[in-house]
């Protein structure tokens, strides 16, 4: 495929910036735009006479010499899920407006996108890639949006969706857009990372799932319920029919709301006398471990299974550093790295100590307690990170076994969280 702008710094659905249109426009064996080149300055090149490609040369010898071929161009879409997929609609539209016969296949990509960028230093914004079912629902919003405006006219069934996801993998529970995670193991209980462990997000199982839909889709209505919107689509494939249902509110990045839903899902037509249906959920209570771990991204740190510090620990730790007694100074730094919730003082006392110390072996320990109290990520004991690893792993959260109607009917009850996405595989 032959690709043209990748659009980018777009604030709103304001997509019709002079450089598009005059791109489409040139692009165009028809459309003109005021100060454009109007004919493809490769064909005019008799140097490149033999050279050019059989699509330049059969394009531009029917156009006298005008155009260039152009198979698709991708737009950044950090936005919530309307807006990312109105943008995307508006750059089609912009196309047809410009040269609805010469545009009406042109794939229009969302080259990059997520609900953040960058997530700012605030919880809410990291909770969402945490595994609390907002960024699956974001995913499916935006899919079923485009989805149905494909639906109304076929000339906007053309482009993907690509995801950013960062090269490295996020680093125990932060929350960057990313499809694992890697966990620090502190397997001999000393507060030091001996291994790290690699663990899916969420999101990678859902699109797995997703993924393996058919080619051909049905989006299904609307509904807006206390800021949720409720939706979903189908797709029936030979042996199959899948479906994703989801509610999604793209203020609630949190996932605070306990709304539920209960959806009365239809299938007419069914070729089977009975069939299997196997329920994948979604959301911040099934397959994921967004409790858990925000337990542990919150827990204080220092080594796992350390006591809080007390008000005496706190008091003989600092008469400690601030004395003269090697010895007790070396006990004192040990006893700091062990504990958690230590106060600011204590750190600026261990920095002070390292500055003003002469001797050998307190100057070692004190950078050996900076680094565990300071400096060093936060760790897990092997049995944490275990049972974030069994929460990780794609489950079926139910199963059962239904008769179909002699109409051919189904009527299955399906029970929706908010911002939760349920995927739905019926076979016989």
């Amino acid at each position: 495929m032959v690709g043209g702008l990748e659009i980018g710094g777009i604030f709103g659905v304001y997509i019709e910036n002079p450089i598009l249109k005059d791109f489409l426009c040139h692009c165009s064996t028809r459309a003109a735009s005021p100060g454009v080149v109007p004919r493809n300055a490769a064909f005019a090149d008799q140097r490149l006479d033999g050279k050019r490609s059989k699509r330049v040369e059969t394009l531009c010898r029917a156009a006298d010499g005008r155009g260039s071929p152009l198979d698709f161009i991708s737009v950044h879409a950090y936005n919530a899920s309307a807006l990312m997929a109105a943008k995307l609609i508006r750059a089609k539209e912009l196309a047809l407006e410009i040269d609805p016969e010469r545009y009406a296949n042109l794939w229009v990509d969302s080259f990059e996108s997520c609900p953040n960028w960058a997530p700012p230093p605030d919880v809410a914004a990291a909770d969402s890639y945490l595994g609390n079912g907002y960024f699956p629902t974001w995913c499916a919003d935006v899919a079923r949006r485009l989805l149905s405006k494909a639906a109304d006219d076929p000339r906007y069934a053309f482009g993907e969706s690509v995801l950013t996801f960062w090269p490295w993998p996020n680093s125990n529970f932060g929350g960057a857009n990313n499809a694992s995670r890697t966990i620090a193991v502190d397997a001999n209980g000393d507060g030091k990372k001996d291994r790290e462990e690699r663990v899916a997000m969420p999101i990678l199982n859902f699109l797995g799932l997703t993924g393996g839909m058919g080619d051909d889709y049905w989006p299904f209505p609307q509904q807006t319920v206390g800021g949720h919107v409720v939706s979903g689509y189908a797709s029936k494939m030979d042996d199959a029919v899948k479906v994703v249902l989801y509610s999604h509110n793209p203020v609630d990045t949190q996932s605070r709301s306990n709304q539920a839903f209960e959806v009365a899902l239809e299938l007419s037509g069914a070729p089977w006398t009975s069939v299997r249906i196997r329920e994948y959920r979604f959301d911040k209570d099934h397959n994921s471990y967004y409790r858990m771990g925000r337990q542990l991204r919150d827990r204080p740190a220092g080594r796992p299974g350390a006591g809080r510090a007390r008000p005496e620990d706190v008091e003989q730790i600092m008469a400690a550093l601030n004395g003269d007694d090697s010895a007790a100074q070396i006990a004192a730094l040990k006893k700091a790295a062990s504990l958690r919730d230590l106060p600011d003082a204590v750190p600026g006392a261990l920095m002070q100590l390292h500055q003003r110390t002469k001797d050998a072996k307190v100057k070692a320990a004190t950078a050996d307690a900076m680094v565990r109290i300071v400096a060093s990520p936060a760790c897990y004991s092997p049995e944490e990170v275990s049972q974030v690893r069994e929460l990780s792993e794609l489950a079926v959260t139910k199963e059962w076994r239904c008769a179909v109607d002699a109409e051919g009917r189904l009527h299955l009850p399906v029970d929706l969280a908010a911002n939760g996405a349920n995927f739905v595989v019926i076979e016989p």
